[in-house]
């Protein structure tokens, strides 16, 4: 196959065969990619900026894919050089034709040399001559955006081509030699027009993209943006807008939301934090896609300040999504307002709960934790006592967060516990969600007060902790064995509540090691260091801790169960639990929720009465099964046998046969004889007593007396 190019003809076949096994030079050195993107791994799209999404899927023909907008059309490197540069077929192979010196066919028949020409030597002495260099093979560019750091020095060059079949963007930037590359800004990236923005003492707007920000910044608003797409917020360095004014105009589509939503979150984290308004694109009515070109475009027939005074107004109308937290300050009230003031505490439940104080409900593993939240939230959502034993003084709203046991569990437990107590569930004033936030979220920690505020949740239970521990909003993971890091995350959890009178519960289990410790050490009540994950123990300023009395006979429906509460406040004690589930039916009926609580005391001496009955029952079935072996040895030997003898034949020992004999002749069973041995004289022994009927006093059994 062949093209025509300028009065040649280009042999496709024969630049195919060139480029087998160079693909990765040709395409870094016609469409000027780094060649480091072509190894095959998954990397950043050159095009779409996608992250994790582009990659050579075949270095021998030459073959790109990115799953977000080069998934088709895509088998060589020549569709690879369409979709890169925009050209058509033609013009592709005639670049690549250029590059490889290939000799082509005159289209009159004759053979000649084409001249030489690289489209990209890979570095260039500044950037102007690297968009030059691209310009070359790509057209005039539409337009370019310099970048500059904060001493005013150009590092970074943003080109756009727009064509027929859509926009095209290039990134040049300076290398640690001081040379000039086609690629992004080494991270962190810095702010378009810094320098600008860092003169700036007024707001400063924010934009998706370049051309929006210089749009703005054309009618004299300070205006600044990121480079490399709405998913590249991240990329640079926004901490220049630390205490600043800040108004974020994002593009009316969801792209845009997501850059507006990425940058709120990174500004939030700047100390100090910016005031930030966000323009709602709707308000503007303008239409899907459009952004703050169009909508400047649209009133360019306003004078100029009339344009910026309805910038200015429509800034002022935004909703404030931010604003500067007030600054740490020490207050010290007097002795005599310190005496005077009203510190006193109210207990939720009486003996176990106080108000407005963070509490974990821990344990090991199956000690029925949720379903004891259960039993806590309804007891409170009711007024009626907590496991029938401790006072509930008033009805509280509460919200319980179930993220492990499933709708059906908590629901069947929630059902049972109402139906034990007398209650119908859908009295109680409980709320129940099963989604749980991530703690290290301030997103979600926002909406989690929210949803407290607006319900007036008096307690919030989360259920289990480790669930909510899985995110921050930095992208990194939680570091469960770090105290200082588990101690931000719960005690940014506890400012969440901060004004709301909400007495927070998490559920929380203990490590594995305390379980089989208490296993080997005889079953002891649990404690707070047995909680697993640092932090915790240190946050809570109260607790309930539940553990096992002894070992769970499966299939029994059966606890006895460990509760330690205590707290701060002074309060706090030591119970025994049994709780009879029952046993689960094939038709998932039988289960029940039946629950005694005991003080240790008189636990103590229930299970030591217990076991004293049943010692003395072991020992008297022990006798009797005794007493009948050895009466029926002594049914072998009707004229008596020593002691050993007897012994022996009994399986007894020396002491053990003493025991039961003295039962028998106690009871008058046996008598003591005289044994006499035909070879060793006569020896104590004893027989069975012989006993008579009749006038005669013949012996009973027939034998003479």
């Amino acid at each position: 196959m062949t093209v025509s190019s300028s009065g040649c003809r280009i042999d496709v076949v024969d630049i195919k065969t060139r480029c087998r096994d160079r693909w990765p030079e040709v395409l870094a050195a016609v469409c000027g990619i780094d060649r480091q993107l072509l190894d095959g791994r998954n990397h950043p799209c050159p095009l779409c900026d996608g992250t994790d999404r582009f990659r050579m899927i075949d270095a021998e023909a030459g073959a790109l894919f990115c799953n977000q907008c080069f998934g088709r059309k895509n088998g060589d490197g020549i569709a690879a050089v369409q979709w890169l540069l925009k050209v058509d077929f033609r013009t592709a192979c005639e670049l690549i034709d250029k590059y490889l010196h290939l000799p082509t066919t005159s289209g009159h028949g004759t053979n000649g040399m084409m001249p030489t020409h690289r489209t990209s030597s890979r570095k260039f002495c500044n950037g102007q001559v690297a968009v030059a260099e691209a310009e070359q093979r790509m057209g005039p560019a539409t337009a370019t955006w310099p970048y500059h750091d904060a001493g005013g020095r150009e590092v970074g060059i943003v080109g756009r081509w727009e064509t027929e079949g859509g926009k095209t963007i290039r990134q040049f930037s300076e290398q640690e030699d001081g040379e000039w590359t086609c690629s992004a800004m080494p991270e962190p990236r810095p702010l378009f027009r810094l320098p600008e923005v860092l003169k700036a003492t007024g707001r400063i707007w924010i934009c998706e993209g370049e051309k929006a920000a210089d749009k703005l910044r054309q009618i004299g608003l300070t205006a600044t943006t990121s480079s490399g797409g709405a998913r590249a917020a991240r990329r640079s360095d926004w901490s220049v807008l630390a205490g600043r004014e800040v108004i974020i105009w994002p593009d009316h589509d969801q792209p845009g939301q997501k850059y507006a939503d990425d940058v709120l979150q990174i500004l939030e984290k700047l100390d100090p934090p910016p005031t930030v308004r966000r323009i709602n694109p709707a308000d503007l009515q303008l239409a899907k896609s459009e952004d703050a070109v169009d909508w400047i475009d649209r009133h360019d027939t306003q004078m100029l300040e009339e344009l910026l005074n309805s910038l200015e107004a429509i800034a002022d109308a935004a909703p404030a999504v931010m604003a500067p937290k007030r600054k740490f300050a020490i207050e010290f009230i007097d002795s005599a307002k310190f005496a005077a003031a009203d510190y006193r505490a109210e207990f939720l439940v009486k003996r176990i709960l106080v108000r407005g104080q963070p509490c974990i409900l821990g344990g090991a593993q199956k000690t029925l934790k949720t379903s004891i939240a259960v039993d806590l939230a309804l007891s409170l959502g009711t007024g009626t006592r907590f496991l029938g034993e401790f006072d509930v003084p008033h009805i509280v709203p509460v919200g319980i967060l179930s993220g492990e046991s499933g709708g059906f569990t908590l629901q069947e437990t929630a059902l049972r516990v109402a139906h034990a107590r007398g209650w119908l569930l859908s009295d109680a004033k409980v709320q129940w969600g099963l989604r749980l936030p991530q703690l290290g979220l301030s997103e979600h920690l926002a909406a989690l007060a929210d949803a407290v505020e607006r319900l007036d949740l008096k307690v919030l239970m989360i259920d289990p902790a480790y669930l909510c521990l899985l995110k921050r909003d930095d992208g990194t993971s939680i570091s469960f064995s770090n105290v200082f890091e588990m101690g931000d995350v719960l005690g940014r959890f506890s400012e969440a509540f901060a004004g709301l009178d909400c007495t927070p519960i998490v559920v929380h289990h203990e490590s594995k090691s305390a379980t089989t410790y208490r296993k080997r050490t005889n079953f002891g009540p649990p404690d707070l260091s047995d909680l697993s994950m640092a932090g915790f123990a240190e946050w809570a300023r109260q607790w309930l801790l539940l553990g096992r009395r002894e070992e769970y006979g499966h299939g029994t429906g059966i606890h006895r169960l460990w509760l330690n509460a205590g707290g701060s406040a002074g309060h706090g004690g030591l119970w025994a639990l049994d709780i009879d589930e029952g046993k689960l039916q094939d038709d998932f009926s039988g289960r029940k929720w039946q629950v005694a609580v005991s003080t240790p005391d008189t636990m103590r001496q229930a299970q030591k009465d217990a076991t004293e009955a049943r010692k003395a029952n072991d020992a008297a079935t022990r006798d009797d099964r005794d007493r009948q072996k050895l009466l029926d040895v002594y049914k072998k030997y009707p004229a008596g046998e020593t002691a050993r003898v007897l012994g022996a034949a009994a399986r007894l020992n020396h002491s053990r046969f003493q025991q039961v004999n003295q039962i028998l002749l106690h009871d008058g069973e046996v008598e003591p004889v005289r044994i006499k041995k035909k070879k060793t004289g006569e020896y104590d022994g004893f027989r069975l007593v012989r006993k008579t009927r009749g006038f005669g006093g013949s012996p009973l059994d027939g034998s003479e007396s």
